[in-house]
Formats: structure tokens, sequence, C-alpha cells
């Protein structure tokens, strides 16, 4: 551990410990997949339809 002159362990010197344990954390996050997915044609076909019933509300 580095210390700094006044006899305090440094920032960089504890976020440096802090490491290890950081990214342990990172590597069990789960990060699933986004599940199925629409083709582009049929999320633009989607989309106009939700703008049309949209505008037709005002």
């Amino acid at each position: 551990m580095l210390v700094g002159l006044d006899d305090h362990p440094r920032a960089d010197s504890r976020v440096h410990d802090a490491l290890p344990a950081i990214s342990a954390a990172i590597a069990t996050h789960d990060d699933p997949d986004d599940g199925p997915v629409r083709p582009l044609h049929e999320l633009q076909k989607a989309v106009e339809g939700a703008v049309t019933w949209r505008l037709t509300a005002q």
C-alpha cells in the first residue's frame, strides 16, 4: 500500500487495492440476450402504424 506524506493511504492505492473485488463483481453480472428481435421492415411497419394511430387521435 502506498502512503502519502501525512501517513494516510493514498487514494490511488485504495482504488488499486479494490480493483480485484470490483472485477469479480463485474464478472458475476448476468447480461441476458435481448430476446426475439423483429426484422427492420416489420419494425418500420409497426412504427408507421403507431404514428398513424397517434396522429388520428388528435
